[in-house]
């Protein structure tokens, strides 16, 4: 879903990037609210009433639960699961994706209920166009026609609420050092205002929070890892720095992530063990308490539902006696809290940074200004690892630690 004249930008300098965005940005706040309420109608067409939910997974129920409550029953799932078809789930019948088009493609819109970071709404699209369904709807449109059932939901949010921060926007893209990343800042807000999925960017092919042309480790590294899951981003940087770093510290408030974290730190080698330290704790400005839905997923949050309790600590007080070189912050919308609780430790030590920026919808512009006003001669680039916007990473440098060829371009 684009406006009319809208473009990609590739080939355009620095300039015509930031007019780009500038113009979406002039758009009114009544004429933004008229596309949230009338998108997925738009999309649907003829069909708003006959449905049928590609995904019969966690956000596909949670859908089919909405549309009950306002007198709507989808004809059927479609879900390209072959243990679920020939199955009910909570009473609606999960067909085949070809079965589905087969039944339903001609009369019916298909709403793409996969919405994770292991999916592609383009390429769900591409495959339902080519079983000849007629009307396919992403799930962001429904979240934006009953946003008290969807919304906020990780970068997903009412687009109207972008409308008005436009300085503070442009003052981020600003900071941008690159023109990949200033593509690419742009590309999410056609994204996050427009639904513009072919104007995202493909997804990076270098390793997430390392990417080559970006972050170099040195042999002195001390890396703190906020949001360590069950280890997989400590064995990325072991598969890097070998034996020739100073220390880790991982942090990880699930209590079954933990579990993996740590099973996975005691088998390393001696030499490479001693130097790790893995603790069961949530980031955030202050030391407490929170109830976390821990899952041993990567959805694992925080959560007024939870039924953990996970001690809350800041970096300030945890790392006071040290000075890590690389810190890693992807922990589930945590990320603006737990920065306020490190502003010594990054004033202090300049540490390279990566961080998440598509957990909550203002991230993307909040974080690096954050950032910028605690080290103001960092560099600054955005790389998206997965489509649709997930895995959006900001990658904060140290002057001294700049790639030469990351000149920015005026």
């Amino acid at each position: 879903m684009t406006r009319k004249g809208g473009s990609h930008s590739r080939g355009k300098g620095e300039r015509a990037v930031r007019e780009e965005l500038r113009d979406i940005l002039r758009e009114s706040v009544s004429s933004v609210i008229a596309r949230e309420r009338s998108a997925f109608d738009s999309l649907a067409g003829p069909h708003r009433a006959s449905l049928v939910l590609f995904g019969a997974g966690f956000i596909g129920r949670k859908v089919l639960a909405a549309l009950r409550s306002k007198g709507i029953t989808p004809l059927a799932f479609a879900d390209t699961s072959r243990e679920k078809w020939g199955t009910a789930v909570d009473g609606v019948p999960v067909l085949s994706p070809v079965e589905a088009a087969q039944r339903h493609g001609a009369h019916a819109a298909f709403i793409v209920t996969v919405w994770s970071n292991l999916n592609s709404f383009l390429e769900v699209k591409r495959q339902l166009m080519k079983l000849n369904c007629t009307r396919i709807v992403p799930f962001p449109a429904l979240a934006w026609k009953y946003p008290d059932d969807f919304l906020p939901y990780y970068q997903l949010d009412l687009p109207h609420k972008i409308i008005g921060h436009s300085e503070e926007i442009i003052a981020a893209f600003d900071l941008l050092s690159d023109d990949e990343s200033r593509r690419q800042y742009l590309a999410q807000f056609r994204y996050l205002l427009l639904l513009d999925f072919e104007g995202l960017p493909a997804p990076s092919p270098e390793e997430q929070y390392f990417p080559p042309d970006i972050v170099t480790l040195s042999p002195d590294e001390f890396f703190v890892d906020c949001g360590a899951f069950d280890g997989d981003t400590l064995g990325a940087f072991l598969l890097r720095a070998g034996s020739r770093f100073a220390g880790v510290i991982a942090y990880e408030p699930d209590p079954l992530s933990y579990a993996k974290l740590r099973a996975y730190a005691s088998k390393l080698p001696e030499d490479i063990k001693r130097r790790i330290t893995v603790k069961n704790a949530a980031l955030g400005a202050a030391r407490g308490v929170i109830s976390f839905e821990g899952a041993g997923s990567t959805s694992s949050t925080a959560s007024s539902r939870g039924s953990y309790e996970v001690g809350v600590v800041s970096l300030d007080e945890e790392l006071s006696g040290i000075s890590p070189t690389f810190i890693k912050f992807d922990i589930e919308g945590g990320e603006r809290d737990a920065i306020r609780g490190a502003e010594k430790i990054l004033r202090r030590g300049k540490p390279l940074i990566a961080i998440s920026v598509y957990h909550n919808q203002r991230d993307i512009w909040e974080i690096p200004l954050h950032l910028h006003s605690l080290c103001p001669d960092y560099h600054f680039s955005l790389r998206s690892h997965r489509a649709d916007g997930w895995e959006t990473v900001l990658y904060a440098i140290p002057p001294e630690r700049v790639r030469p060829l990351r000149v920015k371009v005026l």
